[in-house]
C-alpha cells in the first residue's frame, strides 16, 4: 500500500484535498455527478426479448480491438469467446453487440 501511495504522489502527482481527514476513504458526495443518488449507476440487465430485437452493429477486428481496449479489454484477439466478452461489456453499458465483418 504505502508503494501505490508513494506512486500515487511521485509519479502521479496525486495529493489528498486540503483539510480531508487521513484515513478515511475518499468517496464523491451524494448529489455530485460521479455519485447523483448515492450508488455507483448501474443499467438495468438486458432480458431475452430485448436481445431478440438487437440489431447487431458491423465493425472489423481493428475497430472492435479499438473498442475493447479503451473499455478495460487489452487483448482482443478475434476468437468467438473474446467477442462474446466484448459484447457483454456493450451489452452492460446499453449497446448494441458488435458484429464481425471483413474490411471492404
Amino acid at each position: 500500500m504505502s508503494q501505490l501511495q508513494s506512486y500515487a504522489s511521485v509519479q502521479l502527482h496525486l495529493h489528498r484535498p486540503n483539510g480531508a481527514p487521513r484515513g478515511t476513504p475518499m468517496v464523491p458526495p451524494i448529489g455530485s455527478p460521479l455519485r447523483p443518488d448515492g450508488h455507483s449507476p448501474r443499467p438495468a440487465p438486458v432480458t431475452a426479448a430485448q436481445l431478440r430485437n438487437l440489431i447487431p452493429a458491423e465493425a472489423d477486428f481493428d475497430t472492435v480491438r479499438w473498442w475493447a481496449g479503451e473499455h478495460g479489454i487489452p487483448a482482443f484477439d478475434g476468437s468467438v469467446f473474446m467477442l462474446a466478452e466484448v459484447n457483454a461489456k456493450r451489452l452492460r453499458v446499453g449497446l448494441n453487440p458488435f458484429k464481425l465483418v471483413r474490411r471492404a
